[in-house]
């Protein structure tokens, strides 16, 4: 019934996830990855200025993009193109300047951009000498000129100054210690001298976002041929240009990443508490993956998780992310507990009504609301993921990066539900066996003429079983057959502990009982010294196979079998290993 419960939960949680339609949510990013610009000046202090971006887009679709450029007077020219690198055709754009000189570029495609790596070309004519940006400076003439602002910082801006030739090469302007605008980071690339113009290359190793850069030109007076403004007090005050507004920093995914770490630390603490009770209830010893105790062990994963959340999103690092999630996914798992083995001390084997050997109890182990393989375990784990997955949605609209990192970060609480369960523990050796047992009797009584008992084993001074089996007693056994035991063995496997069922066969020494077995069945002392145990198992852990093991041995040891009917090593109902024995106590 329980299994049927868990698959429907199961399914239930599919639907539900996968039937969640969210709102469809556009989502762009975009990275530049290079700005180059080209201003060619006239003799006139005209110029023809040029920019090449080169833009990482992500998601889509991108419709239009702005440029925020410094030349309010910029007369467009129409040969704006957008081109796919490394190699696309260019499409048309369509440019619009603003009353702020910054520039509309609309896609001309009715789909817009997707995401891929493109390359933005646009021109414009502009007025250096009319807007005061060529000034006498010791002889010479100075150009400055503002670059576009850009919405994200960038490494490597170059500016190129194309000027008409002269006898002396362009060159950076001293500054002055005093100078407002010292030009930090800016530095000659290259200079060439034509016939046709002298060309200056310069190059700003990083520009930060939202940042005007000024370029600064030192030229011959005679490459123009206009009449700088003679002193910089007399030049007319240019308008400053309004920063860009950056953005206020959000708490919300630190405050995230802080909540995970928490939540994680406190389960781990919990899980590691209640794992350990059960583990000394049933005389074993809790194995964590990281040999540490659990006090130091759930603040450490709380930090690991958090920080390495926090480190994907504020520094854009996701291998320390990574790095964090294994590292709380480890700190949060528990390996399979070590059991103890020890002794158990003298009792007396009692024939149980089966109303009192056979009744299931109800017992309580310690943490099952954080083992998945409980119903509140199971509920819990839902919850969870749900609340995971409603986060990484939420998210999904701001930034898909942080969204996948929310998710991977959920994956450090599975250790928590499904290692250390209490599967891998058997509560009390009784209960675990008394359903198989129930079972096999009532298939034994069907099935044999034998007399079937409930059989437990009670230690002294104990009122309740510590073991329990079934006693199967042939009416008709040859000499020297004492009886059949059946019982169920507790194995560790794969899934945590399964149960092996065995069947004891007891005899006299010596006896025609004992001759009747195979040769290759080891035989092992029993209860009484003239006793002899062999411990047979079928070939695969189920009732059927039990009961047809039990049901081959009664006819061999029935005092009415022929001698032709003596069974051998290779019979279809023993394993291959005919008489490997588990422990002492299975013969006692």
């Amino acid at each position: 019934m329980y299994p049927k419960v868990r698959h429907a939960v199961f399914a239930a949680i599919f639907a539900v996830i996968a039937g969640w339609a969210a709102p469809a949510a556009a989502w762009i990013e975009l990275n530049p990855k290079g700005l180059l610009s080209t201003v060619d000046v006239e003799k006139d202090g005209h110029a023809i200025v040029s920019h090449e971006l080169t833009l990482e887009l992500r998601g889509g679709p991108l419709k239009e993009l702005a440029l925020g450029t410094a030349d309010p007077d910029a007369e467009l020219l129409p040969d704006a193109t957008v081109t796919r690198v490394p190699a696309g055709l260019p499409l048309p754009l369509i440019v619009e300047r603003h009353a702020d000189g910054s520039l509309g570029l609309e896609i001309d495609l009715p789909k817009g951009l997707r995401g891929g790596t493109y390359l933005f070309k646009v021109r414009y004519r502009t007025n250096l000498a009319g807007r005061g940006l060529l000034r006498a400076r010791g002889g010479a003439v100075e150009i400055g000129w503002v670059g576009p602002r850009l919405d994200a910082g960038l490494d490597g801006a170059r500016a190129i100054f194309r000027l008409p030739p002269s006898d002396e090469a362009p060159r950076l302007p001293l500054v002055a210690p005093d100078d407002p605008d010292p030009g930090f980071g800016v530095m000659v690339s290259a200079i060439h001298h034509t016939p046709a113009a002298d060309e200056i290359e310069l190059v700003r190793s990083h520009v930060a976002r939202g940042e005007p850069v000024l370029w600064r030109v030192e030229a011959s007076a005679a490459a123009l041929a206009v009449t700088p403004v003679a002193a910089p007090a007399a030049a007319p005050k240019q308008k400053a240009l309004a920063p860009l507004p950056q953005p206020r920093r959000s708490w919300r995914f630190p405050l995230l990443a802080a909540a995970f770490g928490v939540a994680l630390g406190l389960l781990t603490a919990v899980k590691a508490r209640s794992f350990g009770r059960a583990c000394r209830a049933r005389r074993a010893q809790a194995r964590p993956l990281v040999p540490l105790r659990a006090l130091l062990r759930a603040p450490l994963a709380a930090l690991a998780l958090g920080a390495g959340l926090c480190a994907g999103s504020e520094l854009e690092e996701p291998t320390l992310a990574v790095l964090g999630i294994l590292l709380a996914l480890a700190l949060a798992t528990e390996r399979a507990p070590k059991l103890e083995r020890t002794p158990r001390g003298p009792g007396r084997w009692l024939s149980l009504k089966d109303e009192d050997a056979f009744a299931l109890r109800l017992v309580r182990t310690p943490g099952a609301l954080l083992d998945a393989g409980t119903l509140r375990g199971l509920g819990l784990l839902a919850l969870l993921v749900a609340a995971v997955s409603a986060l990484s949605l939420g998210e999904l609209g701001r930034s898909p990066f942080r969204a996948l990192l929310l998710a991977l970060g959920g994956a450090a609480f599975v250790p928590i539900f499904f290692t250390g369960r209490a599967s891998e523990l058997v509560r009390d050796p009784v209960q675990f066996s008394r359903r198989f047992m129930q079972d096999l009797a009532r298939a034994l009584r069907r099935r044999t003429e034998a007399k079937i008992v409930a059989w437990g084993r009670v230690p002294d001074g104990a009122a309740e079983p510590d073991e329990l089996r079934v006693l199967v007693q042939p009416k008709d056994g040859i000499a020297g057959l004492v009886a059949l035991e059946t019982g169920l063995d507790a194995q560790r496997g794969l899934g945590g502990v399964v149960g092996v069922p065995f069947v004891i066969v007891r005899a006299k020494e010596g006896s025609r009982a004992q001759l009747a077995l195979p040769r290759g069945v080891i035989w092992a002392r029993g209860r009484k010294p003239d006793e002899r145990v062999a411990i047979l198992s079928p070939k695969l852990p189920t009732i059927g196979l039990t009961v047809a093991l039990v049901e081959r041995l009664l006819a061999e040891l029935s005092a009415q079998a022929p001698s032709k009917r003596r069974m051998s090593s290779g019979s279809s109902a023993f394993t291959t290993k005919l008489g490997s024995v588990r422990s002492p106590a299975h013969a006692t």
